[in-house]
């Protein structure tokens, strides 16, 4: 099952080509997937559903389909005016009239938006706008940030905890206003940046919550944060001992007399979560600013659901029990990494790729660590070949020598070295979500006089306190005093890195039941957010690192750059005059979202600074240089926050400026002089696979210049290893007469892979990658394997049919690959083939584990000591479909935009 259901998926383009009355789909769960989409679980989708089982004589939210919403994408529109005509006309589908609906800020981004059948959109917008009005003065005057705030809803939800009415206290947010000496970028249209003495302000708790521990009790596993949605709300909720802080520090009566502290609690003890108005979004929006009223109105509403969404837990790296993470291209190239730098840090990269091709141990592991990575990246792979491989292997081991998984092996070992050339190495480190001066939140709900008698310094709205100082953090993953370099994606340049230590600090400890995967850093008189590109504190997550070569440039590099800091400006668009329609030329601005390109083009720009450095220390081009990075690192952020505020300039005119500066003229292969359109590139952004190709290029004096070097001399060593087939791991004998209905029978399989095949590459023709797109294919894929699945297995169901069809496996293993994945996957994934019968299994096999006291050492991967242990394996149950949580989005969206990288020749 999907985690949502089925929507057509439609372009702005087709819909006009039919005179925006569409005919001939089928359901939405059997159209191809480009005329599909996944509505995923949300509060809106559960309310939709809702509504629609009031329409029907019988409830049926098990449904795969719905069709009462449809996904429409703008991206390829050839007119512009077609978002104009849809916003405001709608469209019909079997005569039924759809109109726009909403979009959430990501899908804005993509060109997407919903249209809902209009006898559903009144009943909708009762529900979601929660007593606002779409005339309301401050709606109409902030109609971007008003149409993502209520979308937040439509936010992909895994769990959900009810929070009642009562327990909820909000506070007024805190600031802390300071100055600091910067590279300030400013402007409308054209930007501009000048050092200077700037006043920073910093919402010290903006995004953030506390919620009590008792609500986060009734999950299997144990959390530390939940980012948690609901209409106009959004806040990052962490696991906080705050009854415990409450009934010792606090009162109810002292709670409502505090300026601006809201609730509807009766007692102490009602109290679980405590919030600021940065997470109310429905607060922007209150008449006469009457905060107190609009929170009210919010939490009174009839339609209020105490039942919260959950979109996210915290949860640690996947790489060798979460000790390990992986770097990017954008995070080596600001640090002036040597060439020495280059080898020291990816030679255990170099020895654990040759681990990885050579050592069955090794492969298992990372198969087992690692197998929703890649999951399709063309029609030779599909996502169930991973689950396959790794039963396969915990059943029997030779079969790692087979012919299809040495094929499997080499993809994979290929798939390894492109990520070593986007930088995406394995470091020492831990993703970390951030919570900012979580005891200081805990100080600003007491009563004074209890902290006095304690000896605690009250908190002070107006001139706030920290334990931490500006240079440090706490985080249970590191020891304490350790040396750390913290990072935040998008990370753009050298003023984004941010050089701390770990600080212990118990008193952390005893009211917060906080993981490795949390951080707790000081945003009082600290520019934290500004160098972390615009961070903020309702899940924003921080890669951070102890690796020693990474801190040694970070900290040298420390005081050479200041941190560019955001001093334009959002638009007010008071234009607005039909919310519906007017909505439709900011978002097709939206869409036209160059984020991608903004920060290769920072990347270019840092290569060519620190190639410069290494030529000419003094170089007064280098100050200049930074100063255009500082710009695209701003740039990055009002992109990426564009689909919640606009902004008075165009980025395209921005890069087109900057290319009059950094394009170059150079020689083509007919000796013509040409001039660029893009500034030089490091060598991993080139396209070639050749390596004589790269060898031959002059690389800058860079570390990515190095790094590609570096990979290119050190390329896979070849080893001869022995070959097995399926046929002579199976014991059975081959049939000596063939029964002629078995002959018939493997000749109907030949014709049924050979018709899968077909409609998977069908399937995927023509495909522009979306954000669901993983998803969406891998059910695509299951419903294809689904429908021929009752033919299949009639054709293997008995032992001399799966005889016989083994050894057409490993005919297609050798001549046609794609087809013998199909089969496979029949063999290993479905109840009535005789496969696994055939294949059995070891009962006992070596696994590869991270070392023990008990353990002898087998091999060092990335200096972590592992070994190898017996392995009890019961035979595993069939694997009932592919597995839709293979399919899934990077944690960290901006840290790679390799893939999506134009040519720009």
């Amino acid at each position: 099952m999907i985690s949502g259901r089925y929507i057509w998926h439609l372009s702005a383009s087709e819909i006009m080509k039919q005179n925006r009355n569409i005919s001939g789909l089928k359901d939405p769960s059997k159209e191809s997937i480009s005329h599909r989409s996944i509505f995923s679980d949300s509060m809106e989708s559960r309310r939709l559903l809702y509504e629609i089982n009031q329409d029907k004589d019988k409830e049926n939210t098990n449904l795969d389909s719905i069709t009462e919403l449809v996904q429409v994408s703008f991206s390829n529109s050839s007119k512009k005016n077609y978002r104009d005509i849809l916003y405001e006309m709608g469209f019909y589908i079997r005569k039924i009239h759809y109109v726009r609906y909403k979009r959430t800020a990501s899908s804005a981004r993509e060109g997407n938006c919903y249209f809902i059948q209009e006898k559903y959109k009144e009943k909708m917008e009762a529900w979601a706008l929660a007593g606002l009005s779409y005339d309301n003065k401050k709606v109409m005057e902030n109609p971007v940030s008003f149409e993502s705030y209520q979308a937040l809803t439509l936010s992909n939800i895994c769990a959900s905890v009810k929070i009642p009415k009562k327990a909820i206290l909000i506070i007024p947010d805190a600031k802390s206003n300071f100055k600091e000496d910067c590279y300030a970028v400013f402007g409308e249209g054209d930007l501009t940046v000048e050092e200077k003495v700037v006043e920073i302000e910093n919402i010290i708790w903006d995004g953030e919550g506390l919620l009590d521990e008792s609500c986060f009790k009734e999950f299997d596993e144990p959390h530390s944060m939940m980012l948690l949605r609901n209409k106009f709300f959004k806040c990052c909720a962490f696991n906080t001992k705050l009854q415990k802080w409450l009934k010792k520090y606090a009162t109810l009566g002292g709670l409502k007399k505090k300026k601006g502290f809201f609730t509807l609690a009766q007692r102490i003890e009602d109290i679980k979560l405590v919030c600021t108005y940065s997470s109310l979004k429905y607060l922007k929006f209150a008449e006469e600013d009457n905060l107190e009223a609009q929170f009210n109105k919010w939490i009174s509403d009839p339609t209020f659901e105490e039942e919260f969404g959950i979109c996210k837990f915290d949860k640690k790296s996947k790489y060798f029990d979460g000790d390990m993470v992986k770097s990017s291209y954008t995070l080596l190239n600001t640090l002036a990494l040597t060439k020495e730098d280059i080898a020291s840090l990816f030679e255990p990269t170099i020895k654990y790729r040759e681990y990885f091709k050579n050592d069955v141990h090794v492969f298992s592991y990372d198969l087992n660590q690692n197998h929703k990575k890649n999951p399709i990246d063309d029609a030779k792979i599909q996502n169930y070949k991973y689950q396959i491989v790794k039963d396969l292997l915990n059943r029997k081991e030779d079969l790692y020598y087979t012919p299809l998984i040495k094929d499997f092996r080499r993809y994979q070992t290929d798939n390894l070295l492109k990520e070593y050339k986007k930088g995406r190495i394995l470091i020492e480190g831990r993703y970390a979500t951030v919570l900012s001066n979580p005891y200081e939140f805990l100080i600003a709900l007491a009563d004074t006089d209890k902290l006095i008698k304690d000896k605690i310094t009250p908190f002070n709205y107006n001139n706030p306190e920290s334990l931490l100082l500006d240079k440090e953090i706490y985080s249970k993953g590191f020891s304490d005093e350790e040396a750390l370099t913290i990072i935040r994606y998008p990370h753009i340049t050298m003023g984004n890195l941010w050089v701390t230590k770990n600080k212990k600090l118990d008193i952390i400890d005893d009211y917060f039941n906080l993981s490795k995967e949390i951080v707790v850093v000081n945003s009082i008189n600290h520019n934290i957010l500004q160098r972390l590109n615009g961070m903020d504190f309702d899940s924003d997550s921080v890669m951070m690192t102890n690796n020693p070569i990474l801190y040694k440039r970070a900290k040298e590099n420390e005081n050479r750059f200041k941190v560019p800091v955001n001093l334009v400006e959002p638009i007010k668009e008071s234009d607005i005059q039909n919310f519906r329609v007017d909505l439709s030329k900011p978002d097709s601005k939206i869409s036209n979202n160059k984020v991608g390109t903004v920060v290769n083009y920072a990347t270019c720009l840092n290569c060519l600074y620190w190639d410069t450095f290494h030529k000419n220390k003094n170089d007064p081009k280098l100050e200049d240089i930074y100063k255009d990075i500082c710009i695209l690192a701003v740039l990055s952020n009002m992109e990426i926050d564009s689909a919640k505020r606009p902004y008075p300039l165009e980025t395209s005119l921005i890069i087109s400026k900057l290319n009059e500066k950094y394009c170059y003229e150079y020689k083509d292969k007919n000796g013509e002089i040409k001039k660029s359109n893009w500034p030089k590139m490091p060598l991993c952004f080139e396209k070639s696979e050749k390596k004589n190709s790269l060898k031959m290029k002059n690389g800058m004096e860079v570390g990515l210049d190095y790094m590609v070097k570096y990979l290119l001399d050190h390329p896979l060593t070849n080893s001869e290893e022995k070959e097995v087939t399926f046929e002579s791991l199976i014991s059975f004998p081959y049939p000596k007469k063939y029964n002629g209905h078995d002959k018939k029978a493997i000749d109907k399989l030949d014709e049924l892979v050979e018709e899968i095949d077909s409609k998977f590459k069908e399937e995927k023709k023509g495909l522009k990658m979306r954000e669901d797109v993983f998803m969406n294919m891998n059910a695509g894929f299951q419903r294809i394997l689904d429908e021929h699945e009752k033919e299949v297995i009639k054709c293997i169901n008995n032992k001399n049919r799966a005889r016989m069809a083994i050894r057409k496996l490993d005919d297609y293993s050798k001549n046609n690959i794609s087809y013998a994945w199909i089969l496979l996957y029949y063999f290993m994934c479905r109840e009535g083939s005789k496969f696994k019968d055939l294949l059995g299994r070891d009962y006992k096999k070596p696994g590869l584990r991270m070392k023990t006291d008990k353990d002898k050492e087998y091999i060092t991967l990335f200096g972590h000591k592992m070994a190898l242990f017996d392995q009890d394996l019961e035979a595993s149950d069939a694997i009932d479909s592919i597995d839709d949580d293979e399919f899934y989005l990077d944690d960290n969206p901006y840290e790679d935009y390799l893939d999506e990288y134009e040519d720009l020749y």
